[in-house]
């Protein structure tokens, strides 16, 4: 399914200044991925010495891998951003602006406070650090590919923990990893070996 995605933004600018002349983009980490830009309207209303603008842009994700992006859009410093919304298929996801290095270290908690993610049919069980449970209706592939490369993994066809959350690694005939929050987890056998490398390359 290729999936839209709308980027509406808005955007306060003193008048009579010059913004540079980049556009605002989707950095892409995923790798292959292709989401092109379908559309981009501007709206501006002038107030005196101020301007507000509104953007809008679309996107699609052509492929049907999920994907992870930062949306770049370079600005003055007389410029600020006061609201993002983002719709995706028809699910609407309204932003919270903070400054550059707030946000990464707000991006950057939210996933340490993923303590592991649990599979339930086609359906993933979030199990976070403050031991809520949040109910997600997507599968735990979906978020296996979204998580790969934050320190999240797949240990077993049910279970994708934080790599951060582990303490130790208890070797039985099946396999099972301690978490900080004293629960257990079983690996699957024909991840063992995998498992047991990771951990080694990440306690070193």
């Amino acid at each position: 399914m290729k999936l839209l995605y709308t980027i509406l933004l808005y955007l306060t600018f003193l008048t009579g200044f010059s913004q540079n002349d980049k556009s605002p983009y989707l950095l892409v980490s995923t790798e292959n991925a292709v989401i092109p830009l379908k559309s981009s309207k501007t709206g501006v209303e002038i107030s005196g010495i101020i301007a507000h603008v509104r953007v809008t842009q679309v996107y699609q994700n052509e492929g049907s891998q999920t994907i992870e992006a930062k949306y770049v859009f370079p600005l003055s410093t007389q410029a600020t951003v006061h609201k993002m919304q983002m719709t995706i298929g028809i699910r609407i996801v309204n932003a919270e602006i903070y400054e550059k290095q707030e946000a990464q270290k707000v991006y950057e908690k939210a996933l340490y406070d993923i303590i592991r993610c649990e599979s339930d049919s086609n359906n993933t069980i979030f199990h976070l650090q403050d031991k809520r449970k949040i109910f997600v209706t997507k599968t735990l592939k979906y978020f296996a590919d979204l998580l790969s490369s934050h320190d999240f993994v797949r240990v077993h066809h049910s279970h994708l923990v934080n790599l951060q959350c582990i303490s130790t690694y208890i070797k039985t005939d099946v396999g099972y990893l301690m978490l900080k929050n004293g629960k257990n987890v079983q690996v699957s056998v024909r991840k063992k070996t995998e498992i047991i490398e990771i951990l080694d390359k990440t306690h070193r």
